[in-house]
């Protein structure tokens, strides 16, 4: 499965631990994620599915999988 980051998205650092994405285009789409999850975010938008970025990072591919879905609820990934 390849995972799309939103091209409209904006990620802005908000401390040394954590980010804040949000998709303006929606109402609901923001979202704060740590620095590891924005490290597999920004991986999402190489085209590498989930079972590469699973082997890359040392999460399980359904612990991947998991995380873009509640990104997707916020309209901050998609799926193709």
């Amino acid at each position: 499965m390849l995972i799309h980051k939103n091209p409209q998205l904006i990620c802005q650092q908000i401390n040394d631990d954590y980010f804040v994405c949000v998709n303006p285009l929606t109402k609901n789409g923001i979202k704060v994620i740590s620095v590891t999850q924005k490290k597999i975010l920004d991986l999402f938008e190489t085209n590498i599915d989930t079972e590469e970025i699973a082997k890359m990072t040392g999460y399980e591919e359904e612990q991947i999988k998991k995380f873009a879905t509640i990104l997707s609820d916020k309209n901050i990934v998609n799926f193709s």
